[in-house]
């Protein structure tokens, strides 16, 4: 207890909720078991993040003897507001493009900016050609050979690798506007890299546009749905 600087061990802790149950109170790892016991449901809805650590407690429903409820995963909603619309129309990048994740966008955004990235490719391939005929021959005159032949070209061809993500690493450089606004977009869309329904309060969203906003919602989202719904603002 770092309040107290006190510790248990294990046997310790475990005569000690033995005796004064009423002193522990349960964490996210035991809800589910008291939620379950006090109040037993045949499913249970939640976001993917729950379902996730619901998931990880079957051992524990069945060591307590308990129904493991049906995990029913609820509709999740993303909030494009205005200004991220217009970021996205910039880059001409589409919503559907977004479940590329952020460093492949990137990647290809900085491409279409240049040839520099296909030169790589197609040279790289030229070179690789070009040794593996190299390989061939050093294996006809030598077993030994041949073997010491294939891992150079292994070796080359992960020196050819590096070429090519040192490049895109030059490119997002030269790129940094295009970048930037790239990780803006992700940046509220997923903050932290998760789901902007895990970071945003409906609250803010509510107050901004009115009891129309909360009917359009109620209206036109299914909750039992897996989707996920993208919500604009014109």
């Amino acid at each position: 207890i770092r309040e107290e600087d006190e510790t248990w061990t294990r046997d310790e802790m475990i005569k000690r909720i033995e005796s004064e149950p009423q002193n522990f109170s349960p964490n996210v790892v035991m809800r589910p078991i008291y939620q379950e016991f006090i109040f037993p449901n045949i499913a249970y809805i939640g976001g993917g993040g729950e379902l996730s650590y619901w998931a990880e407690r079957r051992s524990q429903f069945e060591h307590f003897d308990l129904d493991f409820p049906v995990l029913v995963r609820r509709a999740s909603a993303m909030h494009l507001e205005p200004f991220i619309q217009k970021r996205m129309s910039d880059l001409n990048l589409a919503i559907e493009e977004l479940s590329k994740g952020r460093h492949k966008i990137m990647e290809e955004k900085v491409r279409e900016e240049t040839t520099i990235d296909n030169d790589i490719n197609a040279l790289s391939s030229k070179v690789l050609q070009e040794f593996s005929k190299l390989v061939e021959v050093l294996n006809t005159q030598s077993e030994s050979l041949g073997k010491y032949a294939m891992s150079e070209e292994r070796k080359l061809e992960k020196t050819l690798e590096s070429f090519q993500s040192k490049s895109i690493r030059e490119l997002k450089k030269e790129n940094d506007v295009q970048i930037g606004k790239i990780d803006k977009i992700f940046d509220h869309l997923f903050p932290g890299n998760g789901l902007q329904e895990r970071h945003d309060n409906f609250l803010s969203y509510l107050n901004r546009n009115g009891q129309e906003y909360l009917n359009f919602l109620v209206e036109n989202l299914d909750p039992l749905s897996s989707d996920i719904y993208l919500l604009t603002e014109s």
